[in-house]
């Protein structure tokens, strides 16, 4: 093991084994969830309505409760976001729920688990697992949070990813608004009037609520206090856009902690919540839980602990690995106290990958969430 720390391709190994293996666990927590709940995932409503608009058909029309594409709910994404999804819309449904649950938990595990395995609790919590089994865009999301060219793509969740994009740098602002723009331009050539139709079904529910509305959601508003920190900034915006009330928007919230003590105690209190609903609904005639009331227990359970954490901190902007000296070693990732690479290590250190994470690790360093 003494020889192990002293190796960083052995950490590069260890990193990347564990966010396949995270990224497997993920499509597993998937297909169960389609055995105990048989039907389509959260992000069939997407792939159906990209192949729709690539038939030149209105998907605002045609999805929804009793409509040819009968789900439970009409389609609520813009259509910019349908556009980003036609490479997936060309596969089958099982393997586009496939490519989409694996690869964004391979992505959210990798930019994660960057310098040491803190994070890897996040993964474990009730919030990954939801998200994993209903395949919500939560994940791949929150990888923009660590990943700068994930981040370019985290306006296609226009609620999430401008609270993404909030703790990031200018750069991936100017790159997720000119991609956007892009899709924006496409879909308007595919179906003019689809922003008015957008709007009509967002604004026609009653499904999205600031987390500052709810139950004691106004302490949120504290994280304004740390607003140079990216921490700061990305819990204040979360507590101010519109969010669905379901446990996987849990998830975003937990991306402030960095030391394993945080991610330990935001991952278990976080589900502990989650535990709370099943003697809620047993509790209900009907064993059915409002969303309103799973909404305020989000609100005590994860956001306003990652609140405690973010305030219990400077208000900083600065990467605290950058002020040390280059030849001082970063933490250890769980292997003991030994140095396991130095910062000349790191530089070099995610070469060979893949085209895609090298790109988007080549400003890794510059983002404070690598803390």
């Amino acid at each position: 093991m003494g020889g192990m720390r002293n190796r960083p391709g052995d950490y590069r190994t260890v990193r990347l084994i564990a966010s396949l293996s995270i990224a497997a666990g993920a499509y597993l927590l998937f297909q169960h969830g389609r055995r105990l709940t048989p039907g389509p995932s959260d992000f069939s409503v997407v792939w159906h309505g990209a192949r729709l608009l690539l038939e030149g058909r209105n998907p605002y029309e045609l999805i929804g409760p009793g409509r040819l594409v009968p789900f439970g709910w009409e389609l609520h994404y813009p259509a910019s976001t349908l556009v980003a999804a036609f490479p997936l819309a060309l596969l089958p449904e099982s393997l586009a729920d496939f490519v989409f649950v694996f690869g964004s938990a391979f992505l959210l595990a990798y930019g994660a688990l960057k310098e040491n395995l803190n994070r890897v609790w996040i993964f474990g919590s009730s919030a990954f697992v939801v998200n994993a089994t209903a395949a919500q865009w939560s994940a791949f999301t929150a990888s923009g949070y660590f990943l700068p060219l994930a981040a370019v793509l985290a306006l296609m969740k226009p609620t999430d990813g401008i609270a993404i994009l909030a703790s990031r740098d200018r750069k991936s602002w100017i790159a997720a608004a000119t991609f956007a723009a892009c899709a924006i331009v496409v879909s308007l050539a595919l179906l003019p009037g689809w922003p008015r139709e957008w709007y009509t079904s967002v604004s026609g529910t009653w499904e999205f609520v600031s987390p500052v509305r709810r139950w004691g959601g106004w302490l949120l508003l504290l994280a304004v206090l740390r607003w140079r920190s990216p921490e700061g900034r990305l819990l204040f915006v979360l507590a101010l856009v519109p969010q669905v009330q379901s446990w996987y928007a849990g998830l975003l919230p937990l991306l402030v902690a960095r030391s394993k003590r945080e991610n330990q105690v935001l991952a278990f209190v976080s589900s502990l919540g989650y535990l709370l609903l099943i003697p809620l609904s047993y509790a209900s005639p009907t064993r059915e839980i409002s969303i309103f009331t799973v909404g305020h227990l989000m609100v005590a359970f994860c956001y306003l602990p990652a609140l405690i954490v973010v305030l219990r901190r400077p208000d900083e902007n600065s990467d605290a690995t950058q002020r040390l000296p280059r030849s001082t070693p970063v933490e250890s990732p769980a292997m003991g106290d030994q140095p396991f690479r130095t910062r000349a290590d790191v530089s070099g250190a995610d070469l060979g990958i893949n085209t895609f994470v090298i790109s988007s690790e080549s400003s890794f360093r510059s983002h404070p969430s690598s803390r």
